[in-house]
């Protein structure tokens, strides 16, 4: 994995969960409760990041974390 690739997929793992946090507030005052639909269209991408995420796992089977991860990809 490139350095952007590994960057891009880290930043797609956190941007979705701090625009929950951030705007849930925002669409239940502006929406109302139908906005509520929101938080299942983001679970299901981000089920989809899981997925990735997993894939990723499975072409780098070591135990330890992110940390021979990273010391794999970077050298």
């Amino acid at each position: 994995m490139s350095p952007w690739a590994n960057f891009a997929l880290g930043f797609t793992y956190l941007s979705p969960l701090v625009g929950v946090y951030s705007l849930m507030a925002v669409a239940l005052s502006t929406g109302g409760p139908p906005s509520m639909w929101w938080i299942i269209i983001v679970a299901c991408g981000q089920m989809l990041v899981a997925l990735v995420f997993g894939e990723v796992v499975s072409q780098f089977p070591i135990a330890g974390g992110i940390y021979p991860w990273a010391r794999r990809l970077w050298g």
